[in-house]
């Protein structure tokens, strides 16, 4: 007698994915991920899709998502003052291990505190191999700011955090963060895993997105473009460093002598957050807080305050309010039967009349972000958080705005080649280049609405 199962297996050889179920001791992972229809389907010899390309009818494709950014690592520096570098808006010459930064860049160091800005219009030059050259001025307000000299050390992490350009700038930078691909070569009981540094999609493929319930479509150019510019745009709003002193004079220049100006995100305006630095973090360092922040109404008569941290942060902190309230886990069940589960997700915590909604922001857990490491290797990034006020001010306007002048809000504009043809062309090269622009901002109407965590 023919076995029934293999069969249909033959006819669909995904049906094999499903066997594991049957020995769920012997194969975990992988009934977990066929339980869950983890499994693809309708694969055949030489067929190729978005998702997956096959080789023959032994080896599958597929392309890999890359980070949308990159971090650096310090090889070196040179300053005319090793101890106070950048002082009074000296230039610093930093050597790192990667190309990938641009002119205009403004970098974070390790510290997450400290921003510097690529001053010269030159593409970083290697000068040695693996090793290139970045010309550098430090983001301040005050004239006699430094960087702090450890942060260049040899081994110390660099990012990228946003864009900073002069007025009137002739051009952007292109970055290229490339899909690579994945293989698996499938025979019996053997892998074999490559990664290859080459772009994974070359026709256009077009997003399905929706905004204010209009469905509409973009090239997967213009999404990763916005993606990048909506992360640089995050940083900016909130750790952005300003370049403009108190008596207006634009304290940061290009190799040319060019004003770069920028503004302050929220944890710098005016004399800065208020910061409170920790080790452990517990109960009390969360009513120190709370303490010293000016708390203010919304328009609901709420007084409440967003807690905005990294996962570590949100962990602990959510462990911390339970045991406040003495929240039980049987008080977490939901569901009933094999369906049961523990919920011990808050949407806010509400303590002697302050309501309190948790944050969890990515931005602090982006591991492309340079960061200093705790004692337990953790990422203290991850640690550190930021409470600010949600309610408004005496005269009833919101403390805390997102604001901008005129339509600079956001600007998109493509420059057409040759390749368009007839009076369409702009220049000469065979391609188009499409540009965005931004010029945004932030208010903090309260000097105590906002306090900055941060793990030392």
């Amino acid at each position: 007698m023919e076995n029934h199962f293999f069969q249909y297996a033959i006819a669909e050889p995904e049906m094999l994915n499903q066997a594991v179920t049957l020995f769920p001791k012997l194969a975990t992972f992988q009934t977990l991920l066929a339980d869950r229809g983890l499994t693809a389907k309708g694969l055949f010899a030489d067929m190729k899709t978005d998702n997956y390309t096959v080789v023959g009818n032994t080896k599958v494709k597929w392309p890999v998502k890359s980070l949308h950014s990159r971090k650096g690592v310090i090889l070196g520096f040179e300053a005319v003052d090793t101890t106070y570098p950048a002082r009074y808006g000296a230039v610093v010459k930093i050597k790192l291990d990667t190309n990938w930064f641009s002119p205009y860049d403004a970098l974070e160091l390790s510290d997450n505190q400290t921003i510097v800005t690529v001053v010269d219009d030159m593409l970083p030059q290697e000068i040695e191999t693996g090793v290139w050259l970045y010309y550098a001025r430090l983001n301040r307000s005050r004239e006699d700011d430094y960087i702090n000299p450890a942060l260049l050390e040899e081994g110390k992490e660099i990012g990228f955090a946003y864009t900073n350009f002069y007025e009137m700038s002739e051009t952007a930078y292109e970055k290229y963060t490339f899909d690579d691909m994945a293989s698996s070569t499938l025979t019996i009981q053997r892998m074999k895993w490559s990664i290859s540094g080459t772009a994974s999609q070359i026709n256009v493929r077009k997003h399905w997105v929706t905004h204010n319930g209009e469905m509409a479509w973009m090239t997967h150019q213009e999404l990763k473009m916005l993606e990048r510019w909506a992360a640089a745009r995050e940083f900016q709003l909130i750790r952005g460093k300003g370049t403009v002193s108190k008596s207006d004079k634009v304290l940061l220049k290009d190799m040319k002598g060019r004003d770069i100006r920028s503004g302050d995100g929220l944890l710098n305006i005016g004399d800065g957050s208020l910061k409170f630095p920790f080790n452990n973090l517990n109960k009390r360092t969360i009513d120190n807080v709370l303490e010293n922040l000016s708390i203010l109404s919304n328009n609901d008569g709420v007084m409440e305050v967003a807690a905005v941290g990294g996962k570590k942060f949100m962990t602990k902190f959510g462990q911390i309010m339970r045991e406040e309230f003495k929240v039980t886990a049987q008080e977490l069940v939901e569901g009933t039967g094999r369906e049961k589960g523990v919920n011990a997700t808050f949407s806010y915590y509400e303590l002697d009349g302050v309501r309190i909604v948790p944050v969890w922001s990515k931005w602090f857990d982006d591991m492309t972000r340079p960061t200093e490491y705790a004692a337990d290797g953790s990422r203290k990034l991850s640690w550190n958080s930021f409470f600010t006020s949600l309610g408004n001010t005496e005269a009833g306007s919101p403390n805390v705005e997102l604001i901008t002048l005129g339509d600079r809000q956001f600007k998109k504009g493509t420059v057409q080649g040759i390749n368009a043809g007839g009076d369409k062309m702009q220049t000469s090269v065979d391609g188009q280049h499409t540009h965005v622009l931004s010029e945004t901002g932030i208010v903090s109407k309260d000097e105590y609405g906002t306090a900055e965590l941060y793990h030392v």
